[in-house]
C-alpha cells in the first residue's frame, strides 16, 4: 500500500513541506504554491480537529489514489492531461500513520468531516468516487478548463514534512 503526492514542477532539495513552512524557508516558492489557493484562501484558516487542531497549511496532502488510476479517470471524464502526472510514492509501512487524518467529505461551502486514516479503508480511499467524476464532467460542460483535481476525493493528511529521497516517482 502506498501513498502519492503530486512532484512540484519547481521543487528543490528532497523534503516536502507543508506551506506553514516553507513560508519560513522560501517566500518565493511559498507564494507560488500558495498562489493555489486563490479565491478559497479561507482554507487556509481551517484548523485539522484529529491533528491536535493544527492549521490546513501544517499539513501535506497525500491520496491513495495510483497517478495511472487518476489519469485514467481524469481523461475518461473528458479531460486531456498533455503532460504526465508525476508523484511520489510512499510506502504506507513508512510513515507515522498517528499523525495522519482523512477528509472524507469536502462539498464546497459544508463543513468538512473527517476520520483517522484507517488502513483497512485503503481501497476506499484508493478509488475515484463518481461524485468526483460528475463533477469533472460537469466542470467540463461549463467550459473549465482546470478544474479542482482532487475534489471528492478522500484527503489524506500528513502533519509535517516528507523526505522524499527514499521515494519513488512514478508517472502515468
Amino acid at each position: 500500500m502506498h501513498l502519492y503526492h503530486a512532484v512540484p514542477y519547481n521543487m528543490t532539495g528532497t523534503v516536502l513541506y507543508p506551506l506553514n513552512q516553507l513560508r519560513q524557508l522560501d517566500a518565493g516558492l511559498y507564494a507560488a504554491q500558495a498562489a493555489k489557493y486563490k479565491g478559497r484562501r479561507r482554507l487556509t484558516k481551517l484548523r485539522i480537529p484529529l491533528l491536535d487542531n493544527c492549521l490546513w497549511n501544517d499539513v501535506l496532502f497525500l491520496t491513495a489514489v495510483h497517478p495511472s488510476e487518476f489519469r485514467k479517470a481524469f481523461e475518461s471524464a473528458g479531460y486531456v492531461r498533455p503532460r504526465p502526472f508525476r508523484a511520489f510514492e510512499f510506502k504506507l509501512a513508512d510513515l507515522d500513520l498517528s499523525r495522519t487524518a482523512v477528509i472524507t467529505k469536502m462539498q464546497p461551502g459544508e463543513p468538512k468531516e473527517y476520520e483517522q486514516f484507517d488502513p483497512a479503508k485503503y481501497a476506499e480511499y484508493a478509488s475515484v468516487p463518481q461524485t468526483t467524476m460528475n463533477y469533472w464532467r460537469e466542470q467540463l460542460a461549463a467550459g473549465q478548463a482546470r478544474p479542482l483535481l482532487y475534489l471528492h476525493i478522500p484527503h489524506i493528511l500528513f502533519r509535517g514534512s516528507l523526505e522524499t529521497t527514499n521515494a519513488k516517482v512514478v508517472e502515468a
